[in-house]
């Protein structure tokens, strides 16, 4: 999770804190490309939110949804 250049770019009066995957693409077993992908921390937060509560409208009142980076530090927590 970073402050990300190209997300402040494209949102300048928002926060610019973004989560950022990426992947080699293949073809036939040799690395042709990469797939690059970012995603405002606002919009995954919100996703996070929107599936707590569809968990407790389903009736699980005790779930709960957690997002750990790579080296195991909490991110988001519901």
């Amino acid at each position: 999770m970073s402050e990300d250049p190209d997300v402040q770019a494209v949102y300048p009066n928002e926060s610019a804190l973004s989560i950022g995957f990426s992947t080699p693409l293949y073809e036939n077993g040799e690395i042709i490309g990469y797939w690059s992908q970012r995603l405002k921390f606002s919009s995954i937060e919100r996703l996070f939110q929107e599936a707590y509560q569809e968990l407790r409208q389903a009736g699980y009142p005790h779930a709960e949804l957690n997002l750990q980076d790579g080296q195991g530090f909490l991110l988001i927590d519901y």
